[in-house]
């Protein structure tokens, strides 16, 4: 361990001495390889070190990264629109010195990013969350393409400031070096307990789908996503170490996430990317449509069958894939999309899935892009405004990050989000766990009540003590 710290505290210093005197403040990146096996061992002692940090891990592990802490908020004051970042992105690109071509690293998620699915509402439930964050890390602990680096991010304004910061690196990197995050895990209730839905509850959820269609009918909207909260607690604390290799054992093809505020944490398994554009390529997914698996194939494909030619869940996605579309037109060239959808099979559910790519038109239109595109109708409604307010009016509940975003970009202009469904927050040790369902004029309340229980089960099955060793 000496010999690591000693190495990077002299390292950082001469990354510091050869970038010259700066006349103003400048945004410093300083990486290093620092081996680290497994992200998710590191959680439970982070999580306990700071008030602040994003774990966020691709479809398959291919980039993950855990952010720690932040040096600087990209979103103005008073600002509750995306695009509004641009101004503070401007600045600290072309004002940014790193060493990342010393270790040929060209992927480094140097803004982090998580987003509230309506920032108008903020109840106490959320208070530890803005309703919008763009920031960057004061650490990234970076695993990219087997490899893993340490990245430690600061402002540097004169000389005065360098056995500060050479300090406050040895403490953040001895901290690190030292985690150990195991803690015992015992859940209050079995994943049946949680699972039994009272009569109250069905009775409420059918009242709602039957006013949503009423909307529906008399053509105020055309698509309308509903959702519905399931309160549970434990009596432990969560133990995010075993939450993540669970998740990740189950759904290796999705995205992982966890979000810590202050006491607050919120985390998920979503199968939905929002978008993501890497050389000013873009990629998005229109996730709308589901059904169960089974785990004997004829009846799997039974219900695959079926929903390929549902005409109500054909339609429900419909709406989102042209959303994207008409979107994208105005931002960008080359759309290319499947004329049908496919199928995505996850652990439990499957969904219809239409995947669309294209080019960027221009790199600073990017937050533009994403202001535009969010929130989809996969977990909005159509037309989206209006669905926004009637969802105020329907749900008594404030969603929070549920149905939001979270992900990173850099600033060459490449960024990943994901959708951020399958998820709960966790606070103190009560878990309130989100899912939704489209409900369309000829939807069935019941229908749509079992698809948000599939859509509930991977985090509801996380605290079910028979499933502790498995």
């Amino acid at each position: 361990m000496q010999d690591i710290l000693t190495s990077a505290i002299n390292n950082l210093s001469e990354f510091i001495s050869s970038a010259g005197n700066k006349q103003k403040a400048s945004l410093f990146s300083y990486a290093f390889k620092l081996k680290i096996s497994n992200q998710m061992q590191l959680l439970n002692s982070l999580g306990s070190s700071y008030s602040k940090m994003i774990f966020f891990r691709q479809p398959n592990g291919k980039h993950s990264y855990i952010a720690l802490g932040s040096i600087t908020d990209l979103i103005p004051e008073g600002k509750t629109n995306i695009s509004a970042i641009a101004e503070n992105f401007n600045k600290w690109k072309n004002d940014f010195i790193n060493n990342w071509n010393d270790l040929d690293l060209k992927f480094v998620p140097i803004i982090v990013s998580a987003v509230k699915f309506d920032g108008k509402r903020n109840s106490e439930k959320w208070i530890d969350f803005p309703p919008l964050a763009f920031y960057i890390p004061e650490i990234i602990l970076l695993r990219s393409e087997e490899e893993s680096f340490c990245i430690f991010n600061f402002i540097f304004k004169d000389e005065k400031q360098v056995e500060i910061i050479l300090k406050d690196f040895k403490e953040k990197l001895s901290s690190i070096i030292n985690s150990n995050g195991k803690i015992d895990y015992s859940p209050a209730l079995t994943y049946e307990d949680v699972l039994n839905d009272s009569i109250e509850e069905k009775t409420n959820w059918n009242c709602l789908v039957v006013k949503t269609r009423d909307i529906l009918k008399k053509n105020q909207l055309e698509k309308l996503v509903l959702s519905r909260q399931k309160i549970f607690s434990i009596s432990n604390h969560p133990d995010w170490n075993f939450i993540f290799e669970k998740l990740e054992k189950k759904f290796s093809e999705c995205y992982l996430f966890l979000n810590k505020s202050k006491n607050s944490y919120f985390f998920g398994v979503s199968p939905e990317k929002f978008i993501s554009v890497n050389n000013r390529k873009i990629e998005v997914e229109a996730v709308a449509g589901s059904a169960p698996r089974s785990k004997q194939q004829p009846e799997d494909m039974n219900y695959e069958n079926g929903l390929m030619v549902s005409t109500k869940n054909l339609k429900e996605h419909k709406y989102v894939s042209e959303f994207i579309i008409n979107v994208l037109k105005e931002y960008s060239i080359n759309i290319i999309s499947s004329d049908n959808p496919e199928i995505k099979k996850l652990d439990n559910i499957q969904h219809l899935i239409t995947k669309v790519s294209a080019k960027l038109k221009a790199k600073d239109k990017l937050f533009e892009l994403i202001e535009a595109l969010y929130p989809t109708p996969a977990v909005c409604g159509v037309p989206k405004n209006d669905a926004i307010e009637y969802i105020r009016q329907l749900e008594d509940y404030d969603r929070g990050l549920y149905s939001g975003l979270i992900g990173w970009l850099d600033f060459n202009g490449n960024c990943d989000f994901s959708v951020t469904i399958r998820s709960a927050l966790a606070k103190d040790k009560e878990i309130t766990a989100f899912a939704g369902a489209g409900i369309m004029e000829d939807s069935d309340p019941d229908e749509e009540f079992i698809e948000t229980q599939l859509k509930l089960k991977p985090i509801l099955m996380l605290f079910n003590e028979k499933d502790k060793n498995k």
